[in-house]
């Protein structure tokens, strides 16, 4: 339950940490093995659909001792980093676990945007570990830089530097113990993995998720029945960089949960193959994605949807229109909205009862602030920045004091979103306050824009973008249309001009644009920098 502070303006949702699935302070590495020892070791993990095969228990136990203890011969700690430019496998959890116990963080790189010398000279890793097929791109990328790094290589088992041959070397873990971490930092502040933002309104800054983040958010799942219980066979589209992929990989081994994945880049044709082929209950993606799934499925004949009870969607503002199709296609779905942050180590906001808001019931361990337009704390139903502040000390982003100075304020995390509290204490976030266009001096709020034209019964999908004005200071706003199938774009075109005209005025809009589709990045959320980079008058 959510209480509010009238005297300073804050909301928390207190934590009663006698009902704590993990203590706080815990290690995530020696958590995640104690579970996996109460579980059947021939119980399925992990569903890899591209290599059509099935992950036990015993195989993800078995190989994260062994990874900690390659780790530790190799003389590997906390100071070093092990870098992934690489698509879903089956051996990345397990290497991710064995990284935990070792107290060595790992970093997975964005396979998709086209950064990699950026984040190579961002990151400095000791190790870097690719995907045969990136061969090419690294070779470049390193010889550019001029770096020197231990490579190791996925896909090509007889090599030398194979990870099969370095981190999953056979060696004795049967009388494995786990390193004492606490010798090493508090689970507060030593870093379990290093995880970047999605660059959709900027370039991607690195976060540092430390072990209480984790355990946190784990936390928070083991009171969502729907996406926890041995039940569930739960399916995230997204690379592994995403921080949703990241929380995910715990499911299987702590709560019994599946987890069915693709290395494939996103795609509404390999999802709809992949829930149907592995009998998904639970999707986790991003709205503009579930809106290509809908759409696939709805187009195509022959799939099956009967085993799909949950989507858990966020990254953007849902979509009315689009849940309202969800619905009526498929009757029986459950639709949850999450609101979550890299910065915060997932999800922070959640609902599936409070209509079509981003955002909800703050969840366990959270305090909440907005600060308005005076730099004080405001109260409800009054918009401004939204603060955070968790049970677990921020480390700010990684090797960007300059970001931390903006972003960390007295150990509150200056999101940048702008929205409100509901004085029913329901979190209600609009939009990054940066994309907010200030048009003839008012503020414009892109997703009441894009809500509006998205319930016309001529719009598939509508997303909105900020553009330079006429004077410094001054925006305008551009809009874009994908249309739903067999209209008149001419006619449809000046219907959706003329409804728009209800909502703002036609003076501040720079373009309206009917296009045939929009491009996601790697976590399937639409890239409005694109839009905004291909914008022309």
């Amino acid at each position: 339950m959510t209480t509010f502070n009238s005297n300073d303006k804050t909301w928390t949702t207190y934590a009663d940490e006698r009902y704590d699935f993990l203590p706080m302070g815990s290690y995530i590495g020696e958590a995640v093995l104690k579970k996996m020892k109460n579980f059947d070791e021939k119980r399925v993990a992990e569903y890899n659909h591209d290599a059509n095969e099935a992950v036990t228990m015993k195989d993800i136990y078995e190989r994260t001792i062994t990874v900690a203890l390659n780790l530790k011969d190799l003389k590997l700690g906390s100071k070093d980093i092990i870098a992934f430019f690489s698509r879903h496998n089956s051996y990345i959890s397990s290497i991710a676990f064995g990284c935990y116990l070792n107290g060595t963080p790992w970093c997975p790189f964005d396979i998709i945007q086209d950064n990699l010398d950026y984040l190579l000279e961002y990151i400095k890793p000791t190790i870097f570990i690719y995907d045969e097929e990136f061969r090419p791109a690294v070779e470049k990328s390193l010889k550019r830089l001029n770096f020197k790094v231990r490579e190791l290589v996925f896909g090509n088992p007889s090599a030398e530097n194979s990870v099969e041959k370095v981190l999953l070397k056979s060696c004795d873990i049967k009388n494995y113990v786990p390193k004492d971490l606490s010798k090493i930092e508090s689970a507060d502040n030593l870093i379990a993995c290093i995880s970047f933002t999605s660059g959709s309104t900027g370039k991607p800054k690195a976060v540092p998720i430390t072990h209480s983040m984790f355990v946190n958010e784990i936390n928070i799942l083991a009171t969502l029945e729907e996406f926890s219980d041995e039940n569930v066979n739960m399916l995230s589209p997204s690379g592994i960089r995403w921080i949703a992929q990241l929380v995910m990989m715990f499911m299987p081994v702590l709560f019994g949960a599946k987890k069915t994945f693709s290395g494939r880049d996103p795609d509404p044709v390999n999802i709809c193959d992949v829930i149907h082929k592995w009998k998904v209950t639970s999707i986790l993606t991003a709205n503009s994605m579930v809106h290509s799934v809908l759409t696939h499925y709805k187009n195509t004949p022959g799939y099956d949807f009967t085993s799909l009870r949950y989507i858990l969607s966020g990254g953007e503002a849902p979509c009315s229109s689009m849940n309202e199709k969800f619905k009526k296609i498929l009757p029986n779905i459950k639709i949850y909205q999450g609101y979550g942050m890299t910065e915060t180590g997932g999800p922070m906001a959640i609902q599936h009862d409070l209509g079509n808001i981003n955002g909800g019931h703050l969840q366990k361990g959270f305090s909440l602030k907005v600060v308005g337009e005076n730099g004080e704390n405001v109260g409800h139903n009054i918009p401004g920045i939204v603060h955070i502040k968790g049970r677990f000390s921020f480390p700010g982003y990684y090797k960007r004091e300059d970001a931390n100075q903006i972003a960390y304020k007295d150990g509150w995390l200056v999101t940048g979103d702008y929205g409100l509290m509901t004085k029913e204490n329901h979190l209600h976030i609009y939009c990054r306050f940066k994309d907010i266009p200030k048009c003839n001096g008012k503020l414009i709020i892109p997703n009441l824009i894009e809500q509006h034209l998205n319930k016309h019964n001529l719009v598939d999908l509508c997303l909105m973008i900020a553009v330079p004005g006429n004077s410094p200071g001054d925006q305008k706003i551009a809009v874009f249309v994908k249309l739903v199938e067999n209209v008149n774009e001419k006619e449809a075109r000046t219907e959706l001009i003329k409804y728009l005209k209800l909502v703002v005025e036609w003076d501040i809009v720079a373009k309206f644009s009917i296009v045939d589709y929009f491009k996601t990045n790697s976590t399937g959320k639409a890239d409005k920098e694109i839009l905004k980079r291909e914008f022309v008058i």
